[in-house]
């Protein structure tokens, strides 16, 4: 049985080889280069994912029109200026 964390580094690397296997194959047909590699690279997955994660646990918080509650990302990567894409959020926040 393989561990969450070995499942996910092998995930990464299956999809980090996915996306280097179709660069390759993509320069080696006639014409070669093209728009861009088609996949996603193993950060941005692993990116993705925690993103999903986040947003999940946020919206689990406030479910209806007259909830309230307090979400605080308490992760020193959540102070880093720009945030990802995927952390971008509507509102600042507050350090």
């Amino acid at each position: 049985m393989r561990t969450p964390r070995a499942q996910v580094r092998l995930k990464r690397e299956v999809l980090d080889a996915a996306l280097r296997g179709a660069r390759s194959a993509k320069r080696a047909a006639p014409g070669g280069g093209g728009a861009g590699p088609e996949g996603l690279a193993g950060d941005a997955w692993y990116v993705q994912q925690a993103a999903r994660a986040v947003n999940q646990a946020m919206g689990r918080v406030i479910r209806h029109r007259r909830d309230y509650g307090a979400i605080i990302l308490a992760d020193e990567r959540f102070r880093a200026r720009p945030q990802p894409r995927a952390f971008a959020l509507p509102y600042p926040i507050l350090i």
